[in-house]
Parts: C-alpha cells; sequence; structure tokens
C-alpha cells in the first residue's frame, strides 16, 4: 500500500525515473527498518513510547472497555487497538501504517515543491531522500509513534495552504484546517496549535480575498458580501473547535489544559523537569529557570538555539552524536538557503510572496512550540521529523533557483558564441 499510495498520489509530470526510484528506495529503507525492529528490536529508538504504544495495543485488543477517544495519546492507543482487533496484533502491522502516513507525507511533499515551482526531476528526487534517510523521517517514520499521523496531517494542511492562498480557493482552505484539526486529535498542544494557525489561515485568505475584490478600496457595497464570508468562516472554524473539545475531552496525564490554566511558568517547569529526571545521554549542555514569566521567555528562548542545532560538547565516541549531527547540518543548510533564496527572489518580488509567508510561518510556530517542551537532542530529533520536511522544500526550492540561473547563463553564452562564429541569429 506504501509504494501505490505514493505513487498514485505523484502528479503525472512527476512520475519520472528519478522520482519514482528516490520514493520507493526511501519505502524500501523504511520496511527494512521496520523488519529489523522486529527481529532483533526494539531499538534504542524505539524502546520507550513506540514499544509502549504497541504492547498496549496489543495486549488489550479487542476490549472496547479500554477504548477512549479522548484527544492525545488515548486517541492513538485507542486506534492502533481497534486495526489490532480488526487484523490480529501485529508490530509489523503497526509500523507499516506509520510507513503508509510517510509515504502519503512524501508523495503531497512532492505536489507541494511542484507548487513553489520545483519542475527539476533530479531535485525532486534528491528532496525525498533527504526526507526519508535523513536520521529523523527514518528512524521516526517507520515505528509505532503518533509523529507519523500528525506529520501527514501537517504537510497535507500545509499543501492545501498554500494552493488555497495562491489560487484563493475557499474549499482548499478548509481542507487545510480541517488536515490541522485532524493533527491535533493526537496531541492537546497541537490541537491548540491547529486552531491557531487554521484561524491565522482564515484572516490571510480573507484579506487577500477582500483586497483583491473590485472596489475594496474605494468603500463601496462590495465589502459587505465579503465580511459576510469572512464572519461565516470565522463562525464555523469556531463551531468545529467546540464541538471537537466537547466530543473528545481531554484526560490523563496528557491533560495540558489544566497545567495551562493553572500557571504557565510552574506548568513549562514541571513538564521539562520530568523530562530531564530521566538524565538523557544527549542532554542540553546548560540549565533553565522556569520560575517566573521573564525568565522563563528568556530559557526557552536559549533553548531554541539548541533545540534547532546539536551536541557540540557532546561526546562523540558516542554514536548518537554525529546521528544527531546530521539533522543539525540540514537545517544549517536549509536555513542558510532559505537566506539567500529570499535575498535572490522574495525581497525583490520575483516570487509568490504569501506562499512562502504561509510555509515559513508554519515551520518558525512549530518549532517554536516543540521547543518548549524538549529538553534533550534526541527528544528534539523526534520533534523534527514534523519539520524538517519544510527546510528540505526551502534546499530545493534555492537548488531549483540555481540550477536555472545556470541554465540561462549556459544558454546566452551559446547564442552569443554562434553570433561570434556567423550563425544565422546575429541580425536579430
Amino acid at each position: 500500500m506504501s509504494f501505490v499510495v505514493f505513487w498514485a498520489l505523484l502528479p503525472k509530470p512527476g512520475r519520472t525515473a528519478a522520482v519514482l526510484f528516490a520514493g520507493f528506495l526511501v519505502l524500501l529503507v523504511h520496511h527494512v527498518l521496520s523488519f529489523v525492529n522486529i527481529i532483533y528490536g526494539p531499538l534504542i529508538f524505539a524502546k520507550y513510547d513506540a514499544w509502549g504504544f504497541h504492547s498496549f495495543a496489543a495486549r488489550l485488543a479487542g476490549d472496547t472497555e479500554q477504548l477512549e477517544w479522548a484527544i492525545g495519546t488515548p486517541m492513538y492507543k485507542s486506534l492502533l487497538m481497534v486495526i489490532y482487533d480488526w487484523f490480529g496484533a501485529s508490530l509489523w502491522l503497526g509500523q507499516s501504517l506509520s510507513i503508509l502516513c510517510f509515504s502519503i507525507s512524501a508523495g503531497v511533499l512532492i505536489r507541494l515543491m511542484r507548487l513553489l515551482e520545483v519542475n527539476n526531476m533530479v531535485i525532486l528526487g534528491g528532496a525525498l531522500l533527504l526526507y526519508g534517510l535523513t536520521p529523523s523521517g527514518l528512524f521516526y517514520g517507520s515505528i509505532t509513534l503518533r509523529e507519523p499521523w500528525m506529520t501527514m496531517f501537517f504537510v497535507l494542511g500545509s499543501f492545501w495552504a498554500v494552493r488555497g492562498v495562491q489560487k484563493q480557493a475557499g474549499m482548499d482552505v478548509a481542507f487545510a484546517c480541517g488536515c490541522w484539526l485532524l493533527m491535533g486529535l493526537f496531541h492537546q498542544v497541537m490541537m491548540i496549535y491547529g486552531f491557531i494557525i487554521a484561524f491565522g489561515l482564515v484572516s490571510v485568505h480573507c484579506f487577500h480575498w477582500w483586497r483583491q475584490q473590485p472596489g475594496s478600496d474605494s468603500g463601496n457595497a462590495v465589502r459587505y458580501p465579503v465580511y459576510l464570508a469572512i464572519f461565516l468562516q470565522v463562525i464555523l472554524l469556531l463551531a468545529a473547535g467546540l464541538a471537537l473539545f466537547f466530543l473528545l475531552p481531554s484526560s490523563g496525564g496528557d491533560n495540558y489544559f489544566a497545567m495551562i490554566f493553572d500557571s504557565i511558568p510552574e506548568s513549562v517547569a514541571l513538564y521539562r523537569g520530568a523530562g530531564e529526571s530521566s538524565n538523557p545521554t544527549t542532554g542540553y549542555a546548560t540549565t533553565f529557570s522556569f520560575v517566573d514569566w521573564p525568565n522563563m521567555i528568556l530559557s526557552v528562548l536559549r533553548s531554541y538555539f539548541y533545540y534547532m542545532g546539536w551536541p557540540v560538547t557532546g561526546d562523540y565516541r558516542l554514536l548518537s552524536t554525529p546521528v544527531l549531527m546530521v539533522g543539525g547540518l540540514l537545517r544549517l543548510v536549509g536555513i542558510f538557503s532559505l537566506v539567500l533564496f529570499w535575498r535572490k527572489k522574495v525581497w525583490k518580488g520575483n516570487s509568490d510572496f504569501i506562499g512562502w509567508f504561509v510555509i515559513l510561518g508554519l515551520y518558525v510556530s512549530m518549532t517554536f512550540l516543540w521547543n518548549i517542551g524538549t529538553t534533550n537532542h534526541g527528544q528534539a530529533l523526534r520533534h523534527h521529523m514534523m519539520t524538517d520536511w519544510i527546510l528540505i522544500a526551502v534546499i530545493a526550492v534555492f537548488a531549483q533557483l540555481i540550477w536555472c540561473q545556470r541554465k540561462t547563463q549556459f544558454t546566452n553564452q551559446g547564442v552569443h558564441s554562434k553570433e561570434g562564429r556567423g550563425f544565422p541569429g546575429k541580425e536579430k
């Protein structure tokens, strides 16, 4: 299914040898890693949450009293329990479902990069290899975790969002909001985040739509239908949010809402303290203070630099340090490519600013949010699975820009050399 779905999601012009080879190779490696984790595992990156989810679902599959359709980990556990009840408790099945989610996100990522004007098939193939074979996507895209499911809905929502603002399509914007809310079913903080970015997308879409209406600058009556449409979209979004919160309540240890309403600095301190109490081998080489709002804000800002990097002070005798460096270098190259691309294209007004505004807004907000609850580089590697694809898309777009410029230079040089040799066209 993962291979078939990936092929079906590719746009017809994208079903070239380079893209298909890269995509099928990535999926094959994921399935091989899944098999190795079954035979010799659980491997170190699949020992804790991934194995716990599988064990819980396998042990209680068929017990309807244990089903708990609540936002957060209960949602994923209940989903696995139902699937194991229908098809049999199997780690191979659970991991293959995660790979299926990964294959969907990979196919949609190709479509998203096509929207961002990447049409070189070798570059698209290379982006797929980066997405699937770097440690974050490879390790956590093939085991029983929530991240492959959340990443799938995040990528889907981002694709619909970019297409919606580019084409001013209200239905695409609605699909994007729906995907982000589905992402939130697996994590309470992601649910809050999903509503915030959905509301932001609706606002951007409506403002852009209003600006394009004839007479919008003159204040005539055309504004009132637009205002009504904006009002209806906001009401529908709020209604969907209230319905989800009442139908799928929060429960258990995942009740972040109760923590936040109590005291945000204290809640952040307690949450991060629980992660640091396990003495992770890849812990940040510093300490943070969350006693009050000023200290919390300063600590979160400092933590963000550690979240985005790798353990430069780590023990290089451990395999984890060079593995983490791969992701750190990828983000370094991605940010550098973003700065250069922004300077060459977006800043000069030669590209679709709205689409890039959406993509970059999603990246900064998502990474900063995950950073708040991340206490070590190993945990960060897992969370980066949800956002590294954005920087990979940036690298692909910048590579496309360089390729187009080189191609234009070679073409111009060829034309000048022919004209210099007396070929027809000199007069032109």
